[in-house]
């Protein structure tokens, strides 16, 4: 995870459910390499799979869309957040 999540007082507290699965795995999965298409798709199924079950998934989902964090949180990828936030937008104007 990011550094500037810690840094936050606002960010959510993920210890009520214990360590969530990405604090104890090696970040790179998460911030996958573009420049190598394979590696980035493997990457990027591992970390969905790792977030599909985690207690944490929305509150991780609702922050990286708040704060446009880049990277894998919550399952999506920064362009699906981007689509959502989008989506927002438009309906609440």
């Amino acid at each position: 995870m990011a550094l500037d999540i810690f840094l936050d007082p606002n960010y959510p507290n993920f210890k009520e459910h214990g360590d969530p699965v990405c604090s104890t795995t090696d970040p790179e999965i998460f911030f996958p390499d573009k420049g190598n298409k394979d590696t980035s798709h493997y990457a990027t199924n591992a970390a969905r799979r790792m977030c599909a079950g985690c207690p944490y998934k929305a509150p991780c989902l609702a922050w990286a869309v708040e704060h446009a964090e880049i990277g894998i949180w919550g399952g999506t990828t920064a362009k699906e957040r981007r689509s959502h936030r989008r989506h927002l937008k438009s309906k609440s104007t």
